[in-house]
């Protein structure tokens, strides 16, 4: 057989060296977690194969070249700042399951300040049937985690946030999904009639907490891109750059 059916001969050790790997990536080394999750969903036993022998020893290289690399948080006090967040899904990306990608990074931002405040790229709980839908998915995701860090930056600011989910603070929310933020802006989706019967619930809820925060970015411009799929080396470069990773 290939290398789809040989098992690898990290099979083993693979937990080990991949669970390293994520408290590596969820500290201080974002542009790793695409990698790492891809592999983190391979280590259950009979399913580490040589290929991801293979994206192992790369990923170890890339560090190995890297290591000298940090993830540089620059926040000036009293400077008046807001809560941005870039999102995006890849499609149907996981070939053995269908589901999609999601990613979503939140910053805090300032004319000076710049810092990476979380990050998240895993794949969804379940199959979307579309790229709306899937982007839907990651954009909901991705907000409800953007009210919480604001409220969050709101009570180390020493302001008030309301237990309404109401906030302070300044919020922007990147896509390049422009469809996905019609949706969201009008609170219902006829190319999304076939969800569950609580989508309704969750159209309403992304309406009246998201929409007032929506903005556009150009695809090549959305960070959250690297943490969708595999990038050419300058694109990667290019975005692991905007997480501050240097």
């Amino acid at each position: 057989g290939g290398e789809g059916d040989t098992q690898g001969v990290f099979a083993d050790t693979a937990p080990r060296h991949v669970g390293g790997l994520m408290f590596l990536c969820r500290h201080s080394r974002p542009d790793t977690s695409f990698a790492v999750g891809r592999l983190a969903r391979r280590v259950a036993p009979g399913r580490w194969r040589k290929r991801e022998d293979r994206s192992l020893a790369r990923l170890f290289a890339y560090l190995r070249k890297t290591v000298e690399f940090c993830l540089f948080l620059y926040i000036v006090p009293g400077e008046a700042t807001r809560v941005v967040c870039y999102v995006d899904a890849d499609f149907a990306a996981d070939l053995d399951t269908r589901r999609s990608t999601t990613c979503y990074l939140t910053f805090i931002i300032g004319e000076l300040s710049r810092a990476l405040l979380g990050w998240n790229s895993n794949l969804q709980k379940a199959v979307s049937l579309s790229t709306c839908e899937a982007e839907y998915r990651a954009l909901v995701d991705a907000g409800k985690y953007v009210l919480g860090s604001a409220s969050l930056h709101d009570f180390h600011r020493g302001l008030e946030s309301s237990t309404t989910g109401t906030t302070t603070t300044p919020i922007e929310i990147y896509g390049d999904a422009e469809a996905t933020q019609g949706v969201v802006r009008k609170g219902s989706s006829s190319n999304l009639r076939y969800m569950r019967k609580t989508g309704g619930i969750s159209f309403a809820w992304a309406k009246e907490n998201l929409s007032q925060y929506l903005k556009r970015v150009p695809s090549p411009d959305n960070t959250s891109d690297i943490g969708t799929k595999s990038l050419a080396a300058e694109e990667f470069a290019r975005h692991r750059d905007g997480l501050g990773v240097f």
